[in-house]
């Protein structure tokens, strides 16, 4: 014969923890708020930094083009540098290139830029084109010829350092969602006796753990199942005799999600005083019998 528990607002024990407002504990707190500045503040250097180094590419490949496009041909050139290919069909260019203008006055300068899917082709015969306002200004025919792939390496990047530092800050506002979400159920808060279905650890990709648990629980009045986060070490605080079900709080202004309480009281935090009726109110409850439906 299958065994269940009657709902927490069917018994008639009193609640457990004091009437609201509850007080945070610092540590949950001060946590939560030194994982959003550390997030926040990488997110904002990887994006900052990033889009700043990758505009002055982005500004040089434009230029290249105009300049390929409107620019006088030089009259002789030379190019030596290197070139060096990478994972993921990627290859960078490093190259000192020496041309001379319709004056026959000579000019050097250099250039770098990388590809992506595609090499330039160094086995043509390079050509040169300037700005013959700024004769300085130059583009060369490998990395013109080579644009597509040239924009594709470019697009990459950008793309990548987006996804980073775009991600460290979507991290960093969720810490501050998760503080706020702790503050609502502190304000107002319905007390929840719930049954623990499992409890998986949240990893990366790498297999390393987060800190952080997926619950899976059910709440036995309604039979409705769920899941929220709690921390990875959490051993949460029992209320019956058999050890069958645990503490969460329901915050009124969030009904859909619970927040599972600790044995030590986190992620609220209690004097002496509140500890001790706490304590005394859990025994009470667990003397009671476990009712069968």
């Amino acid at each position: 014969m299958a065994t269940s528990y009657t709902a927490a607002m069917d018994a008639p024990s009193p609640r457990i923890l004091p009437k609201a407002p509850l007080r945070l504990h610092w540590a949950v707190v001060g946590s939560r708020v030194m994982r959003a500045l550390v997030l926040s503040g990488f997110g904002v250097l990887i994006l900052g930094g990033g889009w700043w180094w990758q505009s002055g590419t982005i500004g040089e490949a434009w230029s290249h083009g105009t300049i390929w496009s409107t620019g006088k041909q030089a009259v002789a050139c030379s190019v030596k540098g290197k070139h060096i290919n990478r994972r993921w069909f990627s290859n960078s260019y490093k190259l000192d290139v020496s041309y001379q203008d319709s004056d026959e006055e000579w000019h050097s300068g250099h250039l770098e830029f990388d590809t992506l899917g595609a090499s330039a082709n160094t086995d043509k015969e390079p050509d040169v084109k300037y700005d013959p306002k700024d004769p300085s200004r130059f583009a060369l025919n490998w990395a013109e010829d080579a644009k597509g792939a040239r924009w594709g390496s470019i697009l990459l990047f950008v793309s990548m350092v987006t996804l980073i530092g775009g991600g460290m800050l979507v991290a960093a506002r969720r810490k501050l969602r998760e503080l706020a979400d702790l503050r609502a159920c502190a304000r107002a808060f319905d007390e929840v006796e719930i049954e623990i279905i499992g409890i998986e650890a949240i990893t990366d990709s790498r297999g390393r753990s987060s800190g952080v648990s997926r619950c899976s629980y059910r709440i036995p009045d309604s039979g409705r199942t769920g899941e929220t986060e709690v921390p990875a070490n959490i051993n949460p605080l029992t209320v019956d005799n058999k050890g069958a079900r645990v503490l969460a709080l329901r915050p009124k202004s969030l009904p859909d999600q619970m927040v599972v309480v600790d044995e030590s009281f986190k992620p609220f935090s209690f004097n002496e005083g509140e500890q001790y009726v706490i304590k005394k109110r859990l025994a009470e409850r667990r003397k009671q019998p476990v009712k069968r439906t």
